[in-house]
Formats: C-alpha cells, structure tokens, sequence
C-alpha cells in the first residue's frame, strides 16, 4: 500500500499535478523518485511488522491497529519530510526553502493526521481483519 500511495505521488508530481513536487522534480528528478517511495513503502512494512509483534504479545487487535495507525503516520511524516529537508533544502519555494516549509508542514499536518490513523486504522484494520480471519477458517 505504501507503495501504491509513493507512485501516486510520483505521477502527481511528475505530471505537474502537485505544485510543490513539480518544483522538487525540475530541481531533482532522481531524489523525488526517491522521497516518492522509500518513506512510504518502509512506513508501510515497519507499521505492519509492529501489527505483527503487538499481536503476538497478544494484544487486542484494535489496539495494535490504532498503534500500528499511529506508527505508521508517525514515520511517514519523519521519513516523507525529513527525506525531503535532508535532500532539497538549498530548493528557493514559496520565498523561503524547502527544508523550512517542509519542517513546519510536517508538524502542523502531522498531529491531526496521526489522531485520523489510529481512529480510522483502528476500525478498518479491525473489521479487515476479523473478515481475513473468519475467510481462512473456512
């Protein structure tokens, strides 16, 4: 998932769709590929094997959802804007740089974002779950 969500990103902003990614692409197109996808698919990977271990300690299946949720839009904004502060600082956008923004945007988005996962993660991983389970028992 986390990689569909980084090639989404990609084609936005190749493709101009994302103002801001159009401006990383004619700065570095080889770091965009980049910060597309590897924050996005080892957020993915590392949430899911945090899932797993909670699990095996036995905890509730919503309760490792909602930290796995809370986990995963955690390291998505450190890895997503701390890629893209790390690699495009010295990039002039909106008359400031890019690390600046990105720092302040991860931090004003990524509270309310982490309190949407763990709600929405924890409900929909539960009841994704709970069918998987029921489907392989029968």
């Amino acid at each position: 998932l986390g990689g569909i969500f980084g090639l989404l990103s990609m084609y936005q902003a190749f493709s101009g769709m994302d103002a801001f990614g159009a401006v990383l692409v004619q700065a570095q197109p080889i770091y965009t590929v980049l910060v597309c996808l590897i924050p996005r698919i080892l957020c993915g990977f590392l949430a899911g094997l945090c899932f797993k271990l909670l699990l095996k300690v036995h905890c509730p299946v919503p309760v490792s959802a909602g930290i796995s949720g809370f986990v995963c839009s955690i390291l998505n904004t450190l890895f997503f804007c701390g890629s893209i502060a790390l690699l495009f600082n010295h990039v002039p956008f909106a008359g400031g740089k890019v690390g600046a923004l990105i720092v302040t945007a991860g931090l004003t988005n990524g509270i309310p974002e982490a309190i949407a996962a763990v709600l929405l993660g924890s409900a929909i991983c539960t009841a994704l779950y709970t069918y998987t389970m029921k489907r392989l028992k029968h």
